[in-house]
């Protein structure tokens, strides 16, 4: 434990340790150790306790909990779920939804403790019942390997915990669960020896919940076999562990390899994991769910309902299908997408025929290197005069953006067309007829808008058509980036298409270029040092 009370702590000021204390005989025990631990380093040492504000006897509890917290002059902080906070969207049961909100709750609570310069410890009082349960209760749900490693003495959470704010998650706890090699009757016995009182919660002992079945009737009639069953189970978890995480890295290493973003690219986005699915096809079954298994955990890092089954289902799946999709629902608000893409480096994706992508439901399936509409509406130039730039669109990373800088060309040799596979992000209109196309706007294409692709002689063709016929994903569809004209001329249809009518021609003299440019994102310390 040093080496993390070393990391979390900073010069002068102890580690920031937050124990929640829900008043059970684990979580006093827990309490009375930490306390105990005072005596040989120094700890800024916090009491915490959720109410979930089902029980009546919930406020007895808390009232209890900081009486505790007072004796020992400790700071206390409590807070009670509301009926909001008791329904996320996590796709889980009862329990499992409370488990989320309290999570939620005490690691963004621990983070505001220890403050910007401090790693927060939080630390919980489960024990080798615990461990015993949770154990079982994966192997009866069909756990996929990363379910026999039960719950971790150490753990690393983003915080708040499952925050969907990317910049949230760059906060982290250390979750702390010292007491996993220690069974009930043995902290009873150590609480009783203290003389120290703990409160029961009535509802541990209710059968409509699967965990308190396995608690009340599955671990007794194993207990009768083997008396020293649950500690034995915690044993061989420990056991187990390390052979476990070689077999998970080596599987999380192989996801690194079947990513098809380019290498500036290699770590999974949060609410996406790409594949390179004809790769993923020539692997063994079993490293192709050990490879989803290690996707699904960056999406949804809370690891709940990744089954053996649900797995099995999806390889399958994804050993067959080949055509554009999705997104089509797996479970809880995950979701997967193939896509059947032509061989365009310019996508921001390698040569990678095949994508399956592993996202949240409402996210972006395929998070490419290229300008999105994302987050934005109609974006209108102010004056029809050029400008050095139109607008400016977020990038996949946060620490760039997509420019679109629009300059004036005028020079005595006629004005080259662009080459639209060479530089497709690159476009050149005749200066008069961007003069006369009135009020600019950049905005999503409209599908049944028309225009007049470059070397079809004239012809017309929907936006919705273009876009399917260059084999663009249509979860894409509504979010490339379109020029329009004041009276709804589509102009250019970024980085695949020009108007005709709008393109210059050999006698053009005079021109407007318009180009997409990634940019680094100026931070407002690197405004101040260039003004």
């Amino acid at each position: 434990m040093s080496q993390i009370l070393d990391q979390a702590a900073v010069p002068d000021r102890p580690p920031l340790v937050a124990a929640s204390v829900s008043g059970g005989a684990d979580s006093c025990f827990l309490l009375r150790a930490l306390v105990a631990a005072r005596q040989h380093r120094e700890l800024d040492l916090h009491v915490l306790h959720v109410d979930h504000g089902l029980r009546a006897g919930g406020p007895q509890d808390a009232a209890f909990v900081q009486e505790l917290a007072a004796i020992w002059q400790l700071p206390f902080h409590g807070h009670r779920l509301s009926v909001a906070e008791r329904n996320t969207d996590s796709g889980s049961n009862l329990q499992g939804e409370l488990r989320h909100s309290r999570y939620r709750w005490l690691s963004t609570q621990a983070l505001a403790l220890a403050g910007p310069d401090r790693i927060p410890i939080l630390t919980t009082g489960h024990h080798a019942g615990d461990q015993a349960e949770t154990l079982l209760l994966n192997l009866i749900r069909g756990t996929h390997l990363y379910g026999l490693r039960g719950i971790q003495v150490w753990q690393t959470l983003p915080a708040p915990l499952f925050a969907p704010d990317p910049a949230e998650q760059e906060a982290k706890v250390h979750l702390y669960r010292p007491l996993l090699t220690w069974d009930r009757p043995r902290i009873e016995a150590q609480l009783q020896r203290l003389g120290q009182e703990w409160r029961t919660d009535p509802s541990n002992r209710s059968l409509s919940f699967t965990r308190n079945r396995i608690r009340c009737q599955l671990v007794p009639a194993l207990q009768a076999l083997n008396p020293q069953f649950v500690p034995h189970l915690a044993r061989q978890s420990r056991e187990w562990a390390a052979d476990i995480e070689a077999i998970l890295s080596l599987h999380g290493a192989t996801l690194m390899e079947l990513d098809p973003r380019l290498p500036t690219h290699r770590q999974p986005l949060q609410d996406a994991v790409l594949l390179d699915q004809d790769r993923f096809q020539e692997l063994p079954a079993w490293k192709r769910k050990g490879v989803l298994h290690a996707a699904l955990r960056h999406v949804q890092p809370d690891g709940q309902g990744i089954s053996t089954q649900r797995l099995d289902s999806l390889s399958a799946i994804l050993c067959q299908k080949e055509k554009t999709g999705g997104p089509w629902r797996w479970f809880g608000q995950i979701a997967w997408s193939v896509w059947e893409r032509t061989l365009q480096p310019n996508m921001g994706l390698q040569a990678v025929r095949h994508v399956a992508s592993l996202h949240r439901l409402g996210a972006i399936p395929f998070p490419l290197d290229v300008p999105l509409m994302i987050m934005k509406g109609e974006i209108t130039a102010p004056t029809v005069d050029p400008q050095q730039e139109f607008c400016s669109l977020p990038a996949a990373e946060p620490t760039h953006r997509w420019v679109l800088q629009v300059t004036t060309v005028m020079q005595n040799e006629p004005i080259a067309r662009p080459q639209h596979q060479a530089r497709p992000w690159s476009t050149a209109i005749p200066l008069e007829t961007w003069r006369a196309a009135g009020r600019v706007t950049l905005a999503a294409p409209l599908p049944h808008s028309r225009m007049q692709p470059l070397g079809m002689h004239g012809r017309s063709k929907t936006l919705r058509a273009i876009l399917r016929d260059r084999k663009i994903h249509p979860a894409l569809h509504k979010l490339w980036p379109t020029l329009y004209t004041e009276s709804g001329i589509p102009i250019w249809l970024c980085g695949l298409h020009s108007d005709q009518r709008c393109a210059v021609q050999p006698q053009t003299r005079n021109a407007i270029r318009l180009v997409w440019q990634k940019e680094p994102v100026m931070t407002q310390d690197q405004g101040h040092a260039h003004s």
